[in-house]
């Protein structure tokens, strides 16, 4: 395996660990949970391999299905 180097910071050390993303698509926002990634010691960015971002793509994009629905609330930063 690669060793790990943080694109934000330049970290040379993380944890792998299960993280939640929450993304829009086509319009809507969604939350994908149990994300396998690894964060960043330093600065606690997060790093999520190709082959879990296009698992996620294809998932939000119709190969799946949600696992429930929750209601958002929004605020505005004026």
């Amino acid at each position: 395996m690669p060793a790990f180097k943080c694109h934000v910071c330049g970290g040379e050390s993380a944890t792998d660990q299960f993280v939640s993303e929450v993304m829009d698509v086509e319009g809507r926002r969604v939350m994908v949970q149990h994300i396998p990634a690894q964060v960043c010691n330093r600065c606690s960015e997060t790093s999520i391999s190709r082959e879990t971002t296009e698992r996620i793509r294809l998932l939000v994009h119709g190969a799946g299905s949600p696992v429930r629905t929750v209601p958002l609330e929004v605020f505005e930063l004026a």
